[in-house]
């Protein structure tokens, strides 16, 4: 008998969260042991790939109505019983209330929330959160820093279980990455790759490169993605009058041709569930310097690490990457441990191996379909 899961999202739109889905469920796909449903509140660009892949693709709206999160319940829950599941794995945090909320009621099913970053900080979501937690039978999480938070939250420990993002190389085009080299004409450049919102502290990034710039000509910055305060970080580039200098490139299918070309990955996050463009980075063998934080240095990296927020600690490791590179052995030893730890094939296996131990009740919290949970 096929086991058969439905996994539930809040949008198919590109995104960390959306891309480690995508890569799951094509391994996934191809396993005839497996019968899988995908349910998302809003559309994306993911819809039609995974429909590509011979999966089923349920999606509720077109903009994901945030406050009025329970108007899903009774698609969702008409979904899961047409379905019948023996697996329900919902992936992000609004999911993950919805997943529960309906549990309350009747649930036949095992029940994964998958958490990629830190809980909300909205205090009656939070509260939602703990309300519910009973409802889970698996807690996961892909880094130790977001399991920590989860305990810190009142979860139960014996739920809860760690896999880690995956990292799956990128075909490389090299007409584009010589096109890329062309055009940015030898100059050195640092490169950010993450979306424009507050967590991302690019007030922190604009200062530091600021001053970099101030003493270093052959010197360009590049930012890559797209979000709320965009918009922000612009006027404050236009004020210090680096327009020339800052280069805004919006999102980008290239992310790896230009990693190829920085000498530089710059990162001063202050929070970070597991930080896919550090991966990235590292695959590459791009001299990293990033904020000082839980989840990334669990990655292990050779990097120039320092405190969130700090200015003069960011533009010291700047200049010191500039000017004086960490040694090939080093950067190698980083992709290494990208192609060692977090392979396609290795965190697949890890989600099968989760699954199995859910339904033979092998996993705390685990039972066998149809019976009780008490």
């Amino acid at each position: 008998m096929k086991t058969k899961i439905l996994y539930l999202t809040t949008t198919l739109e590109k995104g960390g969260t959306e891309t480690q889905l995508y890569y799951l469920l094509s391994e996934l796909s191809k396993d005839k042991n497996y019968d899988i449903k995908l349910i998302s509140l809003e559309g994306g660009i993911y819809e039609k790939k995974i429909q590509e892949l011979g999966i089923s693709v349920r999606v509720l709206s077109k903009k994901v109505a945030y406050r009025h999160l329970l108007s899903y319940l009774g698609k969702i829950r008409k979904e899961i019983g047409g379905f019948e599941p023996h697996i329900v794995h919902s992936c992000l945090f609004h999911t993950n209330i919805l997943a529960k909320f309906l549990a309350l009621y009747e649930k036949n099913y095992l029940l994964v929330c998958a958490y990629r970053n830190i809980i909300s900080p909205y205090p009656l979501l939070k509260k939602a959160e703990f309300l519910f937690r009973k409802q889970a039978d698996c807690l996961l999480s892909n880094s130790f820093s977001v399991q920590e938070n989860i305990l810190e939250e009142g979860f139960e420990k014996e739920k809860t279980r760690v896999l880690p993002n995956m990292y799956v190389p990128k075909k490389i085009d090299s007409a584009r990455l010589r096109d890329l080299k062309k055009k940015y004409g030898g100059k050195k450049l640092i490169l950010t790759v993450a979306h424009f919102r507050a967590q991302k502290d690019y007030r922190t990034n604009v200062a530091s490169c600021a001053q970099i710039l101030e003493t270093e000509d052959n010197l360009l910055v590049l930012y890559i993605g797209e979000g709320e305060t965009l918009q922000e970080c612009r006027e404050e580039v236009r004020r210090l009058g680096l327009q020339k200098k800052i280069l805004f490139l919006g999102k980008r299918e290239d992310v790896a041709e230009h990693l190829l070309c920085a000498d530089v990955f710059f990162l001063p996050t202050l929070f970070e569930g597991m930080p896919n463009a550090v991966m990235e980075a590292m695959y590459y063998k791009v001299p990293i310097v990033a904020s000082d934080i839980k989840p990334i240095r669990e990655l292990n990296a050779q990097a120039f690490l320092c405190p969130p927020q700090n200015v003069s600690s960011f533009v010291h490791a700047l200049k010191t990457v500039l000017h004086k590179a960490l040694s090939d052995a080093e950067l190698e030893n980083n992709k290494k441990l990208i192609e060692e730890k977090y392979s396609l094939k290795k965190i697949v296996e890890g989600h099968k191996s989760l699954y199995k131990k859910l339904l033979s009740g092998s996993l705390q919290g685990g039972y066998s379909k149809g019976e009780t949970k008490v």
